[in-house]
């Protein structure tokens, strides 16, 4: 069976990579995502970057944590209940402006709100309540400011 030319290398070895081998790593170019520069990783791999999304996890689970810590709960009332509707329109606003600056994919999406689940399970919030503002924090990134 005779080879193409196409598959010999100048030496006369075969060539193990392929026809398409030096499009293999190159940025994919998706029209409004831009293109990618030189030295820049692949778009694929850009999709899973999570360290923006990761640092606005902290901080906001820290300023709900610092205005509305486990402690409330303790006590029930209407002044629990003003505090908590304070805090989680902050938690809104902060969300609100984090998405006018940062198109998220699904996985930073459920990154987001699986970090802050999982934070505030650590500092022993009920789970009723975990679940229920996760949920709400999950449809908060979906809406696009």
């Amino acid at each position: 069976m005779a080879r193409s030319s196409r598959s010999r290398k100048a030496g006369g070895a075969d060539d193990t990579r392929g026809p398409h081998a030096d499009h293999v790593n190159a940025c994919v170019k998706i029209p409004s995502a831009g293109t990618c520069a030189a030295g820049d990783a692949p778009m694929v791999f850009k999709w899973f970057d999570t360290l923006e999304v990761d640092a606005f996890a902290d901080k906001t689970v820290k300023m709900f944590m610092e205005r509305f810590p486990p402690s409330e709960f303790t006590t029930a009332g209407k002044k629990q209940q003003e505090r908590f509707r304070k805090v989680h329109a902050a938690l809104a606003r902060e969300m609100q402006d984090f998405r006018k600056t940062h198109s998220l994919n699904i996985y930073q999406k459920a990154r987001l709100a699986n970090r802050f689940k999982w934070a505030l399970k650590d500092a022993a919030y009920p789970d009723a309540f975990i679940d229920e503002l996760a949920y709400e924090l999950a449809a908060m990134t979906a809406v696009r400011a």
